[in-house]
């Protein structure tokens, strides 16, 4: 059922631009420069904004108007709801009401034809307080788990959080709220709704989701695809929301069942609830430890089985694990768990069948209990490739990662070889999943070594002959060792600034006159008042929605201290009321330090109070005198504020000079100056030197000549 006309609750800046089809910046021009432009909903410091009124606007202005993804207008009621619940709770208690609809509408794809009409969403809807649409969604949600038995707890944080009384205050204006959006989702968008909803919930929450292991998009989608051509049932013993059990059961062939584990009640519901909204209502995870005795899988196997389980983690009873029948090769160290669950994995997989475990680096060259591990399943021919990932993959940390192909025993692809593959040095933009699946699909069927990736395929006893070290980087011969005609290129460039520092001119004592006179010294502030200099500062400061990659430069601390701004303003949002200096300003950083530096060409946006801009008359102050004069220790000691420090601009002062002897100083200041920046040029390009010439002797690409002095 839909209400017709699209209304969701509220829209945030970032929502404006998706639905007019602008970027952020343009949305903050409108706000700025058009008074009729909707002000946000009650004051809300989040500054969200009515989802009606923005489209009125938007129409009446002639601005063209697309409609919202549901599952950002989902996102969105959450985030208007945050005073009433936790992220965590609201989160699973949308979640459950989404599946709700799904299983409960006629209309829908999913519906569940037993569900008795007082229970349908229809008859929810049509309820005429929130109190009765809740007593009915207890209802229905119940009878639901009561019929489908495998799918037990599924609403479980709607249920349970009404039940017992763990509902917030206001719970009733959210049901509402919720109910209402939801209806306006139509039937076939359902799906793809729940999916967009829990990835912005996840993305917003970068660390973590509620402290639990969530796997990423990608690399449920990489467990998918290396998956993708090997038919057969799919098991996931660390299953969490099943995302990745899931994935790989859409994308696989002949998928007759999809089972799981997982030892989170929470995580647990969401699989069952990602498993109902994509057709899979026979799925079966089981609740409980997977490590848990007696195994409450007995002899269950699968031909597919992906884990992207919790990294690291430390296992509290490693005895326990001794002789448990799945860890054939042995327990894990204690302080760090890995080892295990590439041994499970294998201990479920029948004839044929392979594993996809993603791993740390450290388990493909640790000692102890995991080097002991890992050289039963090389001995055993258990392992068929190793997949090295760069980092920023996963959902819970930024370390690489590595991706481990398991067979039985015996049943690697090529007995007495693995693969080895490195992409520890790739974008991220330019990884592809399913290039990883055909390169590993090419290893599994044809014994194909990539010619276009850093890959190399090693001899069993070779690996084992070095203890066990999986590590691709340490078998396969890199590319990008520097050769001889780098290093006299490096050479080239180090000469040629040592050159260049040989060439400028260091002031020596002749250049100094000793004496003992008392300079007036005078603040900036009383120098504007004399009319030697302008103190301009900044009215309008300019967002981060508005800097991009081009346009009108503006300034940073990195301009400040010699370098090119690396940050711009899009010549379309600059007006009249920035900020801009012109040749001969000096701009001064107050905030955090006190740094200065003259602009001789410019056409700089000055776009933060943390700098403010010296416009001196030439014919009495020196604007590179200006630049240096300013920026003493006596000066930084008028810093004031608990936390990051500023300089007031009344505090700030020079001495007073002739405009001669301004100049002479400037002068001679600017030669200390670029042998300074010469000489940094020379160390940062020696370093460059030295490491490569490191990389090129111990590769054997050169060497010295011996020394016959």
């Amino acid at each position: 059922m839909m209400s017709g006309t699209k209304k969701y609750v509220a829209l945030t800046k970032s929502d404006i631009a998706e639905l007019a089809g602008v970027g952020r910046s343009t949305v903050s021009n409108w706000i700025r420069r058009h008074r009729d432009f909707p002000a946000p909903v009650e004051n809300d410091p989040r500054e969200l904004f009515d989802g009606a009124a923005i489209r009125k606007w938007l129409k009446d202005n002639g601005k063209r108007v697309r409609e919202l993804a549901p599952g950002v207008a989902l996102f969105n009621v959450m985030n208007q709801l945050r005073g009433a619940y936790e992220v965590e709770e609201l989160t699973r208690y949308i979640s459950a009401m989404l599946v709700w609809r799904f299983v409960s509408d006629p209309e829908s794809p999913g519906f569940d034809k037993k569900t008795p009409k007082p229970d349908q969403w229809l008859a929810l809807v049509s309820l005429p307080s929130a109190e009765t649409q809740k007593d009915r969604l207890i209802q229905g949600m119940s009878a639901y788990e009561k019929r489908h038995s495998n799918l037990a707890g599924i609403f479980a944080p709607f249920i349970d959080s009404e039940e017992q009384g763990a509902a917030p205050k206001g719970s009733e204006d959210a049901l509402s709220r919720i109910v209402a959006v939801l209806d306006e989702i139509s039937s076939d968008e359902i799906a793809g709704a729940f999916d967009e909803f829990r990835l912005r919930v996840d993305a917003s929450n970068r660390w973590g989701r509620f402290g639990e292991h969530t796997s990423s998009d990608f690399l449920s989608e990489l467990l998918a695809e290396v998956a993708r051509n090997i038919p057969g049932p799919v098991h996931d013993p660390a299953a969490g929301g099943a995302r990745s059990l899931i994935r790989t059961a859409l994308i696989g062939g002949d998928r007759t069942a999809q089972t799981g584990q997982e030892i989170n009640p929470e995580a647990r519901a969401e699989g069952l609830q990602r498993a109902v909204i994509n057709g899979f209502d026979a799925i079966d995870i089981r609740l409980g430890d997977t490590f848990g005795l007696p195994d409450p899988w007995g002899g269950h196997e699968a031909q597919v089985v992906v884990v992207d389980p919790p990294y690291s983690m430390a296992v509290r009873d490693v005895g326990s694990l001794a002789l448990h029948p799945r860890l054939p090769y042995g327990p894990p160290a204690k302080s760090r768990g890995d080892v295990a669950w590439l041994q499970l994995a294998i201990s479920f997989l029948g004839t044929g069948g392979r594993a996809f475990v993603i791993q740390t680096p450290m388990t493909t060259y640790a000692g102890g209990p995991t080097k002991r591990v890992r050289e039963g399943m090389l001995r055993d021919n258990t392992v068929e490739a190793v997949v090295s990932l760069p980092r920023g993959l996963a959902s819970t940390t930024t370390i690489p990662l590595t991706l481990w192909v398991l067979a039985r025993p015996g049943e690697a692809s090529l007995d007495g070889q693995v693969l080895m593959v490195d992409f520890t040095e790739y974008p991220i933009k330019s990884l592809n999943a399913g290039d990883i699946g055909r390169l590993l699909d090419g290893w599994r069927d044809r014994r194909e070594v990539p010619q276009d990736t850093p890959a190399v395929a090693v001899k069993t006893a070779d690996i084992l002959a070095d203890d066990g070290d999986l590590t691709p980087t340490r078998w396969i011969p890199r590319k990008d060792i520097p050769t001889a005609d780098d290093i006299t290129e490096y050479l080239t460039q180090a000469s040629g600034h040592l050159k260049e520092l040989q060439g400028l001119h260091l002031i020596d004592k002749t250049d100094l006159l000793a004496e003992s006179r008392q300079l007036r010294m005078e603040s900036i502030t009383e120098l504007e008042s004399l009319k030697v200099l302008q103190i301009l500062s900044v009215r309008r400061p300019i967002s981060r929605d508005q800097i991009t990659d081009s346009g009108k430069p503006l300034v940073t601390v990195k301009w400040l201290r010699g370098h090119q701004s690396e940050k711009y303003v899009a010549a379309s949002d600059i007006d009249d009321g920035f900020l801009q200096t012109r040749p001969g300003d000096v701009v001064v950083g107050t905030l955090g330090s006190l740094e200065a530096r003259a602009d001789h060409e410019g056409g700089l946006l000055v776009g933060s109070s943390g700098f403010i801009l010296l416009r001196p008359d030439p014919t009495k102050l020196d604007a590179d005198f200006l630049a240096e004069a300013v920026v003493t220790r006596a000066n930084w000691a008028m810093a004031q504020g608990t936390g990051a420090q500023r300089v007031r601009p009344q505090d700030l002062k020079i001495p007073i000079l002739s405009i001669a002897e301004q100049r002479d100083a400037a002068a001679k200041l600017k030669q200390i100056r670029q042998l300074s920046h010469t000489a940094e040029s020379l160390v940062k390009s020696l370093g460059h030197l030295r490491g490569n010439l490191v990389e090129a002797l111990t590769a054997g690409e050169v060497r010295f000549a011996p020394d016959d002095k």
